[in-house]
């Protein structure tokens, strides 16, 4: 029952992500979204390495982010999928960075230069006001969250449209990691 529940919020929060993502495209969410995560981040001394994914269709675009972070002095990594039931791993990334598409039609890096994030910045489909974050299904996230905490401190977020977040609960199964916070156009918003 919980699964299908799940099915049902991923196949309607695409369509409401594809639509946010539409009327965003040409506004100033992205620039505002910068600035207030970047303000936030100054508090956060600690942040050095930054894991960021390449996004991929509807998915908040990073790019930006990742050059504005990596020209502030922020480590940035993105995630590289191993095998399915793996961790991820995060190898370096830079503005020079060589890319090639991943099977999954990803960009990822070339390099085999590895980096253990002290932030992991999540795509979402859908977020609740607990910290539920609905990905797409392949638990990637949460194994890799599970991993790095068992070995350091790791901050977990999430990037989203205004829109994406959920006034119903999202079904929250055991391995579900529950984010730390959400990074939108109003700053970072802690659960």
């Amino acid at each position: 029952m919980c699964k299908i529940k799940k099915d049902e919020l991923r196949r309607t929060g695409l369509l409401i992500r594809e639509k946010a993502f539409q009327s965003h495209r040409n506004t100033s969410f992205s620039h505002k979204l910068q600035i207030n995560f970047r303000q936030w981040l100054r508090t956060s001394e600690n942040i050095s390495k930054i894991a960021i994914y390449s996004p991929i269709k509807s998915e908040f675009d990073t790019f930006q982010l990742m050059n504005t972070l990596f020209y502030e002095g922020k480590e940035i990594c993105l995630p590289l999928v191993i095998k399915k039931d793996l961790p991820l791993k995060f190898r370096e990334w830079t503005p020079e960075t060589e890319m090639r598409r991943s099977s999954f039609n990803i960009p990822i890096p070339v390099t085999d230069k590895e980096l253990l994030p002290d932030l992991v910045i999540a795509p979402l489909i859908s977020y609740d006001q607990k910290g539920v974050r609905l990905g797409y299904g392949g638990g990637f996230y949460d194994r890799t969250i599970a991993h790095l905490r068992k070995k350091m401190s790791v901050l977990y977020l999430g990037i989203a449209f205004p829109e994406q977040k959920s006034y119903v609960n999202i079904p929250k199964e055991d391995h579900d990691i529950i984010l730390d916070g959400v990074i939108d156009s109003f700053g970072v918003q802690m659960f």
